[in-house]
């Protein structure tokens, strides 16, 4: 069939079919009047992954957003389905990219970068492919210091002392394990006081007001419901502790100090270890998106370290080390990734 023209070949025999002819699937594809090399770049955590398409110039050429795929929080299998996904997508624009460089939450965990990116290798035989801690992402997108701590707060949490190609990770054991700082912990206290107040008939704070606006319910008539969700769905409860935190509720005002110490806690540790080490870089939603939960970190780290937010996706920093790994220069990639990233179609 395929011989008459009556189908298309299948993605992955383009491989084959290109390497035989001795052409490269641009032509193959009718794609040849661009020479520019394409990467694929991966930013994966416990709620979202982004993919992005881009060129040795900068230009983004597509961008996805699939579903979490932390693979302590989702398996390797699950994991590995995502990522397939997303990749797949991006490859029927363009099937020959130089790169695949995925940084993701987990993949500082046992073995799992390594069995995710075997897995992953099987599927894409010709192409390079790097899977690593989002950590890299993280200074990447941030930074060009060697040598710095780094503190990831977003539905999980975590913070590394990262010199170089090598990170030691402090907490970040899942949210099985950590005891507090996420905002898997921040949304399951919400729930937690909630629960509480509904069942001992106590005065009902603001807090669990906000808590049952978001559930559409009395929230001791609906918690059943919520063990048939991920942990995605308890950690987007922690919006609420922090606009109750606004109105002055005590019990939200509780709830963000004891999860800020935790994280405080997790970033002492790392300093004492490395007391070289003078910069912090600070990421997540739980710190990009609250200034409350920022400004109490803040207070608590009291000048000791030089603190870092990143203005721009970490999705950057995959694309800088994607760009890295394939031997193009990164330069173009920086000055234009505001650019393209933000540009409405």
């Amino acid at each position: 069939m395929r011989e008459t023209g009556n189908s298309v070949p299948d993605i992955y025999n383009l491989y084959d079919i290109s390497s035989v002819l001795g052409v490269s699937i641009d032509i193959l594809t009718g794609n040849s009047t661009s020479s520019l090399k394409t990467m694929i770049a991966v930013d994966g955590g416990g709620s979202k992954t982004e993919f992005l398409l881009f060129d040795e110039e900068g230009r983004i050429l597509d961008k996805i957003f699939l579903g979490g795929c932390n693979p302590n929080f989702y398996g390797i299998k699950e994991c590995s389905e995502i990522l397939k996904s997303g990749i797949d997508s991006l490859l029927y624009q363009s099937p020959n990219p130089c790169g695949i460089y995925i940084g993701c939450a987990g993949f500082g965990s046992g073995d799992n970068a390594n069995e995710i990116k075997e897995k992953l290798k099987q599927y894409y035989p010709h192409i390079m492919i790097s899977c690593k801690s989002d950590i890299f992402n993280v200074v990447a997108s941030a930074t060009e210091e060697t040598n710095c701590l780094v503190g990831i707060c977003g539905t999980g949490v975590i913070v590394y002392s990262a010199s170089g190609d090598t990170a030691k990770r402090f907490g970040g054991w899942g949210y099985l394990l950590d005891n507090g700082g996420s905002g898997f912990d921040i949304g399951r206290d919400v729930l937690r006081v909630a629960l509480s107040q509904r069942e001992n008939g106590t005065c009902q704070s603001r807090i669990t007001e906000l808590c049952e606006a978001k559930l559409g319910g009395n929230v001791y008539n609906k918690y059943t419901d919520i063990y048939t969700k991920d942990v995605s769905f308890l950690a987007s409860f922690a919006p609420v502790a922090f606009e109750a935190y606004k109105l002055g509720d005590k019990d939200a005002i509780e709830i963000i100090e004891r999860n800020v110490s935790r994280f405080f806690e997790y970033i002492n540790t790392a300093h004492r270890e490395f007391k070289n080490c003078d910069t912090i870089v600070l990421s997540g939603s739980i710190i990009t998106k609250n200034d409350i939960y920022l400004k109490l970190l803040k207070e608590k780290l009291n000048g000791s370290l030089n603190i870092i937010v990143p203005t721009l996706p970490q999705v950057l920093g995959a694309c800088i080390n994607c760009a890295v790994m394939c031997g193009v220069q990164t330069k173009k990639i920086i000055e234009n990734f505001e650019k393209y990233y933000f540009k409405e179609n």
